[in-house]
């Protein structure tokens, strides 16, 4: 335990330094294998097809509100009425703090459940919010997963990976699954869980919620993963690629395995050289590989931070304001 907190400890103080000393070499080098793509990456971006990159703005809006949507379902189921405004406003922060911090993910959830404090949601509600929606998410990916194995030949690594989030699922429906269910917990969890843990469960399964209550938020949960191929594959189209769906199918399951690898700054760097080198191997061209997975990823992770950080400006500044107009108003 020693260990795991000066580990801890060390990623909040130096992570973004020891990020940038693994992604700059790794940046350089495959800017230098690449070099003589680049500047056909650089044309056919530049001369994408508008047509396909309104579709992919509109798919990623829609995917983004659905997410914020997911929460509100669960949140109803346990009695809390939550706009989806505010919902979107608290995800677009989510992103922001999940994308500039190391091990982002625990961060996020600490503001989301801040964020709900503050509407006199309990943490311990705002946490199985949380964990619903990471669990129908994880359970939504298995689901492309299955395929994308079925359709390309898959290294040892996807094999490895695809078994090693199959267990984590596994393990997390199970937990879920405990904390839902309405018989009392084996005797040998409750005697190894401390007192807070005890409290925590006993909170948690006060809203007796069903299991065929979470059918609507896995629904949404599964467009939410399907808009992520379909964002590659109309990223490819955008750029002149016209290949079958389940190449973008896998080249998405791929950059997800890879960003669940490396779970800091949301896999930034790995998950697009991950997402490029899959399309390269696949038939893809390698500008139009590069091409589609930065016009991907710009859609899907800088477009919404480059929002969150505008909406949090604004609100900063508009907190202050009122901060300064309350002492007139009295």
């Amino acid at each position: 335990m020693t260990a795991l907190r000066a580990a801890g400890r060390f990623l909040r103080r130096y992570g973004t330094i020891v990020w940038l000393a693994l992604l700059l070499p790794l940046a350089i080098w495959f800017g230098y294998r690449q070099r003589a793509d680049l500047a056909k990456t650089w044309d056919l971006m530049l001369h994408a097809n508008p047509g396909w990159i309104i579709s992919v703005l509109v798919l990623e809006v829609t995917a983004f509100v659905l997410m914020a949507a997911v929460y509100g379902l669960v949140l109803r189921h346990m009695g809390h009425k939550v706009r989806l405004s505010l919902l979107v406003n608290i995800h677009l922060q989510r992103v922001v703090v999940g994308a500039v911090t190391p091990m982002g993910g625990p961060s996020s959830v600490v503001v989301f459940v801040h964020r709900l404090r503050q509407r006199g949601i309990k943490p311990s509600d705002s946490l199985l919010a949380a964990a619903i929606k990471s669990v129908t998410g994880h359970v939504a990916f298995l689901l492309l997963l299955l395929p994308a194995l079925l359709l390309q030949d898959p290294t040892p690594l996807m094999l490895l990976s695809a078994a090693s989030i199959s267990v984590l699922v596994i393990a997390m429906a199970t937990g879920l699954r405990l904390v839902l269910r309405r018989q009392k917990p084996p005797a040998f969890i409750l005697h190894r869980l401390p007192r807070r843990g005890l409290r925590l469960l006993a909170q948690l399964r006060q809203h007796e919620i069903r299991i065929r209550a979470l059918i609507l938020p896995f629904a949404y949960s599964l467009v939410i993963k399907a808009s992520g191929v379909l964002t590659l594959w109309f990223c490819l189209r955008a750029v002149g690629f016209h290949g079958g769906f389940g190449i973008a199918l896998t080249a998405y399951v791929i950059g997800i395995i890879f960003g669940v690898m490396t779970p800091v700054f949301q896999g930034f760097g790995f998950v697009e050289i991950g997402m490029a080198v899959a399309l390269q191997k696949m038939g893809v061209p390698a500008p139009m590989a590069v091409g589609a997975t930065l016009l991907s990823r710009m859609m899907g992770l800088w477009v919404p931070l480059s929002i969150g950080i505008l909406v949090q400006f604004v609100d900063a500044m508009l907190a202050r304001w009122r901060a300064r107009m309350a002492p007139s108003l009295v």
